[in-house]
């Protein structure tokens, strides 16, 4: 009888131990509250401020946020590459109870299309530092840069 009430102990600790890591599964979800409206900000739209920033970073990866009280702007430099043809999407922005999601990809690579329509190595290098600034109405959270 003794052995069968320690199984029962054993199996309540256990299904508590699943439930209760279960529970902790669920508070680290990013509750999505709402989807953030944006534009991507060329440079004749940026604070001048902002694009001083951006110039002084931009040969190394960087994220960072710039506000003025009216707009927050959302930056990623992915630093210093050398290839051309390439474009800089934005995949998700949205906030959450206590923060700014962002997410972006580069996108491209080191060939180019030749007048047949195939598909060679591009034979020369080209230096570029393509970054993203992404402006929407100030919020004031923090901003969380997913990978």
């Amino acid at each position: 009888m003794g052995n069968r009430k320690q199984k029962s102990v054993l199996v309540g600790a256990l299904l508590l131990l699943f439930c209760s890591l279960a529970g902790c599964a669920k508070k680290n979800e990013i509750e999505r509250v709402e989807d953030i409206e944006f534009t991507v900000c060329d440079e004749s739209r940026m604070p001048e401020e902002l694009k001083g920033l951006i110039q002084s970073r931009q040969e190394e990866p960087c994220k960072f946020t710039f506000s003025n009280q009216e707009y927050l702007y959302i930056v990623v430099c992915y630093g210093k590459q050398e290839r051309a043809n390439m474009q800089i999407t934005v995949d998700d922005l949205y906030t959450s109870t206590n923060a700014i999601y962002v997410q972006t990809t580069l996108k491209g690579n080191r060939e180019e299309a030749t007048e047949n329509g195939t598909m060679t190595e591009s034979s020369e290098s080209i230096l570029t530092y393509p970054y993203i600034v992404i402006k929407c109405q100030y919020y004031d959270l923090p901003v969380v840069f997913l990978q």
